[in-house]
């Protein structure tokens, strides 16, 4: 609606928001739906009562200075859903709170970014890649995907993503391609409802320096923190306590529903994180490829990944399959798929479900035995527990100290909040390995041999209860300790 439209029902409106929002929020047959009637009514009353003139202008201006964090959480939801229930039944009410919706959903969209000049020649080099030394310490790169994504430390709150390509006309493209699935996105979050999905909003960046323009995507930096062995077990910890279980379920249903309207396909942990103060669930890295990808084939840092193997129990991922079938059952071509795909997948699922619990009841079952409380709680084996050999004994030593070294230094950089997930380290034994090397026992001994001893000591330290277990991925070793 045009910015002229005026209200009807103005002096109802504002005068009385309790009754007015009321009349509005009755459905066909007169009920009154209390979760939109109580989110409407409670921000009105906050921001209108006290206000001496009913004009329009009055209430456009309000809305426009109004920070979005002093909105409640499902207030554009609501408005949302009265104007797609009672457009036909309340044209009047409707058309008021069209113009209300409008002004608040643009207000949730738009995302302005303002540089200094030194902020933007510092962007400039870093996209072209003359950056000083001094320049380095100026701005953090975040671990991404194929493109180059980084954060200056004069603005922690925006993310920017420099989109790879040949040409800038082409790097625009694709600019304006991602934009459109966000706001794709949040359309669609805010039509079906799915208040606890947060999507960032983003622009459009264009740098011009001496004439020369260049894009970026600028993002905004939502109130999360952590990589995908963060996410993975902050997860894990607030599905487990009474007080948040609920909300992790009620998260992972609105993602499936999003991935079922969307086909939002990249779905792994850094990508679906927990806000900081379990509000919400962001998405970053938003595509628009198949459903079917989304819940099941998602690629991941752990070789696994899809929505419905992220499930937390087999509880969980009966509701989530439930929901699938719900949100997909007006489109036979894509249940079908879903179908299709559940039937290959099914007891695959299942079973990784049971092996993970297992191993975690495990682990549980390890730290409790042994008293550990602290991420930062240290490995320490007796002398009589050491090999009696001097070169596995040197070895055993040199591999608790690493692991110790490691084990610390992962616990002050990311306080993980599930102490089994902050127990478990990946090490590539690298210090291990070159101090092995320059030692006369190992002269003889070629890097991969080392490398065999180093399993060998691994299985020596589980069979002692050092460590609870361990894998090898590549040229890491997965150790839970």
């Amino acid at each position: 609606m045009s910015g002229s439209t005026s209200f009807q029902n103005i002096d109802a409106f504002v005068a009385k928001p309790d009754e007015y929002v009321l009349r509005c929020t009755k459905g066909p047959k007169g009920q009154i739906i209390t979760a939109e009637r109580r989110g409407v009514i409670t921000w009105l009353d906050a921001h209108f009562l006290d206000s001496n003139s009913y004009k329009l202008e009055t209430i456009s201006n309000a809305l426009a200075q109004c920070k979005l964090s002093e909105l409640p959480s499902n207030f554009i939801t609501a408005l949302g859903q009265v104007v797609d229930k009672f457009e036909n039944t309340h044209p009047e009410s409707h058309k008021d709170i069209q113009y209300i919706y409008d002004l608040t959903h643009k207000q949730k969209s738009d995302f302005d970014v303002s540089l200094t000049p030194q902020q933007q020649a510092l962007l400039s080099n870093i996209i072209n890649s003359k950056v000083t030394a001094e320049e380095k310490r100026q701005y953090t790169v975040l671990p991404g995907g194929i493109h180059d994504v980084f954060i200056l430390n004069s603005a922690p709150n925006i993310v920017f993503k420099r989109m790879k390509g040949a040409g800038e006309e082409r790097i625009k493209n694709q600019i304006d391609d991602e934009l459109a699935v966000y706001k794709n996105g949040q359309k669609i979050a805010v039509e079906h409802s799915l208040d606890l999905i947060r999507i960032p909003k983003c622009c459009k960046y264009e740098l011009d320096i001496n004439g020369k323009k260049s894009y970026l995507l600028a993002q905004e930096m939502l109130p999360c923190k952590g990589d995908h062995t963060f996410q993975k077990g902050f997860y894990r910890y607030a599905f487990e306590n009474s007080q948040t279980s609920k909300f992790i379920a009620s998260s992972l249903s609105q993602l499936v529903k999003f991935i079922c309207l969307t086909g939002f396909s990249d779905v792994k942990f850094n990508n679906i994180p927990l806000l900081d103060d379990l509000q919400g669930v962001g998405l970053y890295d938003l595509d628009s490829g198949k459903s079917v990808d989304g819940l099941f084939y998602s690629k991941s840092y752990d070789g696994k990944g899809g929505a419905l193997s992220y499930s937390l129990n087999e509880k969980m991922y009966n509701d989530l399959i439930h929901e699938v079938r719900d949100t997909l059952k007006g489109d036979s071509g894509k249940l079908e798929a879903f179908e299709q795909e559940l039937e290959l997948n099914d007891f695959k699922i299942k079973n990784s479900i049971k092996k993970r619990l297992y191993k975690r009841n495990s682990f549980k079952e390890y730290l409790n035995k042994k008293n550990i409380t602290s991420a930062q709680q240290g490995l320490s084996m007796n002398s009589h527990h050491l090999s009696r050999c001097p070169k596995i004994a040197f070895l055993e030593q040199q591999l608790i100290a690493e692991i110790n070294s490691t084990l610390k230094a992962q616990a002050q950089a990311m306080k993980n909040p599930d102490l089994l997930e902050a127990r478990r380290l990946t090490c590539d034994f690298h210090t291990t390995l070159n101090t092995c090397r320059q030692n006369e026992l190992f002269k003889d001994m070629k890097r991969e041999e080392i490398k065999d001893l180093i399993k060998a000591c691994l299985e020596q330290l589980v069979s002692k209860e050092g460590i609870h277990s361990f894998s090898i991925k590549q040229n890491d070793f997965i150790i839970r300790i």
